[in-house]
């Protein structure tokens, strides 16, 4: 989610008009007065990629989120599950019962899809193999977890970036169902 479907939070409404030029991102989502709890907190953008998740070459794919985070506020939840698409409850990491997972470990991501693949096979009966998966992440770190898994993993937010992760969040173009690993190249 973060810096996935989000991009840097802000911290105010008024602060809008005083955004720092590199905390400028195209295509953000504003929403509102809507907190977003990771990192230092402040005011949910979503990016353009968690604004139309469907404008994506993944348009017709089964989708879920698995976050390192808690996913913070409950308005926050339903808006992410709500562009998804989604109509489940969130799940910790611990006890997945749904697509939609908080708090699964940077670098443990790839273990929490696993548990997904199987929640969508006993619960929607669909039986996915490990190859049609794409997962999408702003941080190097959970996009090389998935190496030798079977899965295909990409980083995202690669044009704007803050230290290790994304800035401005995913963009519709970086969800291409490329089989692999890949990672920024800048």
């Amino acid at each position: 989610v973060d810096r996935t479907l989000t991009a840097k939070q802000l911290p105010s409404l008024a602060s809008v008009a005083k955004v720092s030029p590199q905390a400028r991102c195209r295509n953000v989502a504003p929403q509102g007065a809507v907190v977003d709890t990771a990192f230092e907190g402040g005011l949910l953008r979503l990016s353009e990629l968690g604004h139309n998740p469907f404008g994506t070459a993944c348009a017709p794919c089964h989708k879920g989120v698995i976050s390192a985070g808690q996913v913070g506020t409950p308005a926050e939840r339903g808006i992410v599950a709500t562009k998804l698409g989604a109509k489940e409850l969130w799940s910790p990491a611990s006890n997945i019962v749904s697509p939609l997972v908080f708090g699964c470990g940077d670098g443990a991501k790839y273990l929490c899809a696993k548990r997904i693949l199987e929640w969508y096979r006993h619960v929607r009966k669909l039986d996915f193999l490990p190859t049609d998966v794409y997962f999408f992440d702003d941080l190097a770190t959970n996009i090389k977890s998935f190496a030798n898994t079977g899965m295909n993993a990409h980083q995202v937010s690669c044009s704007t970036r803050d230290d290790a992760w994304g800035l401005c969040g995913g963009i519709l173009q970086e969800v291409q169902l490329h089989k692999g690993v890949s990672f920024c190249t800048r």
